[in-house]
C-alpha cells in the first residue's frame, strides 16, 4: 500500500467515517474510495484538494512525481471488505486454511506475472526506446465543418512550494464549428525530468463533474483545466481528449505540451 492510500484511511479513521460516508461527501461511489485506498487509483488534483479540506490533511503537498508506483495487493486480504464492512462472525478452522492455501497460490502466480512484467519492461524501455510516446500528440485530427471540432490552447509555468519548484500547466478546450461535444475521458502522459519517468493521468466525465466542471461543450464553448499532478519537474505532458459529437460521432483531439 503506498503513502497517499496509508494517508487517507488514517484520516477517514480520524473523522470517524465509513467509505460510504467519504464517498457520499465527496460524491463519488465507495468503490471509488476502496480503489483510493487499495492503492490502485489516485484522484485527481481538484479532487485532492477537496479531500484535503474535508479530511484536514493537505494530500496535495505530499504527493510527489518521483515517489514509487504503487502495486497492486494481490493478497486475499486486498479482496476483502474494509473493518468496518468486515462481518462479525470469524471464520472456520476450515475456512481459513483453504483461504491460506488460495493466497499462496495467488502470491506465486503474482510472482509469475511480476517477472513476465519485469522481463516486458527491459525490453520496452531498453536504450533507443522511449515510453512517452510525443509522436501520439503530435497527430492532427482533421476538421469536418459538419462535425464539433476542438482547438487545445496551454501554458506552462513553475510554481515554488515548500522550497521546491515544480512544473504547472493549464489548458483550454475550445469548440470552433458550432457543434456541442461531450468530452467522455481526458488522457494526460506526464513525463519527468529525473529518469525520464512517466506516469498516465485519466479523468472521466464523471472525474470532471465532481470536480465541478461540464464535460459537454457547448457551440463555441470552453472547457479549461489546470494540471501539475503528480507533483514534479515536468519535462512533457502529452493530452489527448476523447468523446463525442451530439450525433455521437466519436472522435479525438492531441496536443503536446513541453517545459
Amino acid at each position: 500500500m503506498d503513502h497517499f492510500a496509508e494517508k487517507l484511511i488514517e484520516c477517514r479513521r480520524k473523522k470517524n467515517m465509513t467509505q460510504d460516508a467519504l464517498a457520499s461527501a465527496m460524491n463519488v461511489s465507495r468503490s471509488t474510495v476502496s480503489s483510493w485506498e487499495r492503492g490502485r487509483t489516485e484522484p485527481d488534483i481538484n479532487t485532492l484538494g477537496r479531500l484535503s479540506k474535508l479530511l484536514d490533511y493537505d494530500f496535495v503537498q505530499n504527493q510527489t512525481l518521483d515517489r514509487p508506483e504503487s502495486e497492486p495487493d494481490t493478497s486475499p486480504e486486498a479482496e476483502a471488505p474494509t473493518p468496518e464492512d468486515a462481518p462479525a462472525d470469524a471464520p472456520s478452522p476450515k475456512g481459513t486454511k483453504a483461504r491460506s492455501k488460495k493466497r499462496w497460490l495467488i502470491v506465486g502466480a503474482a510472482l509469475l506475472v511480476c517477472a513476465a512484467l519485469a522481463c516486458a519492461a527491459f525490453l520496452l524501455l531498453r536504450p533507443g526506446r522511449s515510453a512517452f510516446d510525443a509522436g501520439q500528440y503530435r497527430k492532427e485530427t482533421p476538421n469536418d465543418p459538419d462535425r464539433a471540432f476542438l482547438s487545445i490552447d496551454s501554458r506552462t509555468w513553475n510554481e515554488n512550494s515548500g522550497g521546491s519548484t515544480y512544473s504547472r500547466y493549464s489548458f483550454t478546450l475550445t469548440e470552433r464549428n458550432g457543434k456541442p461535444f461531450n468530452v467522455e475521458r481526458i488522457e494526460a502522459s506526464v513525463e519527468g525530468i529525473r529518469n525520464n519517468s512517466v506516469k498516465m493521468l485519466t479523468l472521466t466525465a464523471e472525474d470532471l463533474r465532481s470536480s465541478g466542471l461540464e464535460p459537454d461543450i457547448p457551440a463555441y464553448g470552453t472547457l479549461s483545466m489546470d494540471g501539475g499532478y503528480p507533483k514534479g519537474e515536468f519535462g512533457r505532458v502529452g493530452i489527448a481528449v476523447y468523446g463525442k459529437d451530439a450525433d455521437g460521432t466519436p472522435n479525438a483531439y492531441y496536443t503536446l505540451i513541453e517545459f
